[in-house]
């Protein structure tokens, strides 16, 4: 009875001790505490990593402003711009970043997947106004061109004869393509390759052949190989000079991934 008392009186008093700190540990981020039952707790007070996101460009440029205390290393990639913050700390190795979504336009994926697809007249037609209206054409009249193609096809019959006996009968059809203008061999687009309203005085060519086939009445649009991948590495290209011109020279930009 008396050490269960006894035990009692010592544990409220060492509930109502306050914890001891300890001059163990070199590194600043780092502390131990003696707690009143004797144990001994580390805590570690290394801030959490920064990671933020930005909607503008704007917004990407006045967050490495504000958060870098030193310089930033900022990243251009297909995917996103990312800023790489400087902490300013000694001995941290904090991960604080912005980034930025990159939001392609939807005529990106269109002519990626374009291939060499071929329309019918009125099938390009309503492609040309809907899916490509977004779009400044070149020639600027090509719809019109379009629209006045008529198809035509002409039989001929050719054989020898032995008396009224047919030796050889043979059918050709030829065809040909009429309109008031000779075609284009290539159509060229131009437009703007990201959704970021900011953006907009950003524009990419992507230039098409074109072929008309009057055989079976079918138009063929297909991107010049490297156009699609040159207008993305151009936007790329642009987006870090824009950055280089916003940002202080202390803070360079590079195309890659950090």
């Amino acid at each position: 009875m008396l050490k269960e008392a006894i035990d009692s009186i010592i544990q409220l008093a060492d509930s109502r001790r306050k914890p001891v700190k300890l001059d163990v540990s070199k590194n600043e981020s780092v502390s131990h505490y003696l707690m009143p039952g004797g144990e001994v707790k580390e805590f570690d007070h290394t801030p959490e990593d920064l990671y933020l996101l930005a909607s503008t460009v704007d917004s990407f440029v006045d967050a490495v402003h504000k958060y870098s205390h030193g310089p930033a290393s900022v990243w251009v990639n297909a995917m996103e711009i990312v800023g790489v913050l400087n902490d300013g700390g000694v001995g941290t190795h904090r991960d604080n970043r912005v980034a930025m979504a990159i939001e392609w336009s939807p005529l990106i994926s269109y002519f990626e997947k374009l291939g060499s697809r071929t329309f019918q007249q009125k099938d390009l037609i309503r492609e040309l106004r809907t899916v490509l209206n977004g779009c400044a054409i070149n020639p600027a009249h090509f719809e019109q061109l379009i629209r006045n193609l008529k198809f035509a096809t002409r039989d001929e019959e050719s054989g020898e004869f032995t008396g009224n006996q047919s030796d050889s009968l043979g059918r050709s059809v030829q065809a040909e393509v009429m309109g008031t203008e000779e075609l284009p061999r290539t159509v060229r687009f131009d437009f703007t390759p990201l959704v970021v309203p900011a953006m907009a005085d950003i524009n990419v060519t992507i230039e098409c052949s074109f072929i008309a086939d009057p055989s079976d009445r079918r138009l063929t649009l297909t991107p010049v190989i490297g156009h699609v991948e040159y207008a993305k590495q151009l936007t790329l290209e642009i987006l870090q000079a824009m950055l280089v011109e916003r940002l202080d020279t202390k803070h360079p930009v590079y195309l890659g991934t950090p």
